[in-house]
């Protein structure tokens, strides 16, 4: 293989084209304007967040493991580290809340058992 480089442009364009989709139809099932797909797709918009990322794989039905792969790609300035992605469709908005509150809790908590176990504590 090639050592070419990742073009997140050229991979939302050939997954768009390969679903026959239209930039204003992807955009419409993405919950995103046709202007924002268009910047995507000329190269203009190079580092979309992982949110619109995750819109964009639900909407062109990109497995979750690409779309890791794909922000991983993209994130040069802030690499996503231990990205993990759960579908939450069906769950209720409180659900939701709930579950994002048990993960901040638990990297309070890590963050709380590292500490003490290096012995610093920069307060």
């Amino acid at each position: 293989m090639s050592e070419e480089k990742f073009s997140l442009a050229a991979y939302i364009y050939r997954l768009r084209t390969e679903r026959n989709l239209k930039q204003n139809e992807l955009a419409k099932r993405a919950g995103l304007t046709t202007s924002y797909i268009s910047q995507i797709e000329s190269g203009k918009r190079t580092n979309p967040s992982p949110k619109t990322m995750e819109k964009i794989a639900q909407a062109l039905s990109i497995p979750t493991i690409d779309v890791i792969k794909v922000i991983d790609f993209i994130s040069d300035e802030n690499p996503v580290n231990n990205l993990r992605l759960f579908d939450v469709s069906g769950l209720e908005n409180p659900d939701i809340q709930r579950i994002e509150d048990q993960i901040e809790l638990l990297k309070i908590k890590n963050k709380y058992k590292e500490m003490k176990k290096g012995g610093d504590c920069d307060a």
